[in-house]
């Protein structure tokens, strides 16, 4: 799927170096009608040169259209790409994408231009044992599955959401900074307590840990994820760490 993707950066640059000169001849068109009148007309008075002028102009108009034409069918190709990725390998009990989809969809992602404005945020489910206890197993899965919808729900918007394992989950987010990551936050806050107003919900205690690389500047991916993952169960300092 990298390949596809690069394939079609490749054949956008191209696209975009059509539609440009394209643009650039219709201006010039649009230029010599509007100052040459007089040579235009002079031109015009000629019937062969007259036919050649509007053919030029309609071959210019129907490859403005089927530049146009081919940029909407990649933008569509590009939306499929990213849902087919997405819904590569699901997750049974949540359904939102696993750790092996959360592997291919941060492909992309792994270009240093990229990575270098990446944040990257895991969240636990800390008291999921007690869940158990309380509820049993079905108590538990309730719990995940709750979960998985209150992030789904506050960052689907803003990166890719996943579950990253057991009671892990993880949300990716390009360009992100202080700013994004208290929405990220303060929308999954809002979500929880929204949530609490069910008659069947359980106390969830939520606790996170995030990495901006703007700051950290790591320069591979897996690092950039074991360290955040460290700084999750390692509970070092207060920055980028607390409890929902």
């Amino acid at each position: 799927m990298e390949k596809i993707s690069k394939k079609f950066q490749f054949i956008k640059k191209i696209k975009l170096v059509q539609l440009a000169f394209l643009t650039i001849s219709c201006l010039l068109f649009i230029y010599v009608c509007i100052a040459k009148t007089d040579l235009l007309k002079e031109l015009m008075a000629d019937m062969s040169i007259r036919i050649l002028f509007v053919a030029l102009w309609i071959i210019l108009l129907i490859m403005l259209i089927s530049n146009i034409s081919d940029f909407l069918f990649y933008r569509y190709y590009a939306i499929t790409e990213h849902r087919l990725k997405r819904f590569l390998y699901l997750d049974r009990l949540t359904g939102i994408p696993d750790r092996k989809s959360l592997d291919v969809m941060t492909e992309n992602l792994r270009d240093p231009a990229r990575l270098a404005k990446l944040g990257c945020f895991l969240f636990t489910i800390s008291n999921l044992q007690e869940l158990n206890e309380q509820y049993g197993r079905e108590g538990g899965d309730r719990a995940l599955f709750g979960f998985s919808r209150l992030l789904e729900k506050a960052g689907d918007e803003l990166g890719l959401v996943a579950r990253n394992g057991s009671n892990e989950f993880a949300c990716i987010i390009e360009n992100c900074d202080e700013t994004t990551a208290e929405n990220l936050l303060s929308r999954l806050r809002k979500a929880k307590e929204d949530s609490m107003t069910a008659h069947d919900a359980v106390q969830l205690d939520i606790e996170y840990a995030y990495i901006l690389n703007k700051d950290a500047q790591i320069k591979d991916y897996s690092a950039l994820f074991a360290k955040a993952h460290g700084k999750l169960f390692t509970k070092e300092g207060t920055l980028g760490r607390g409890q929902l």
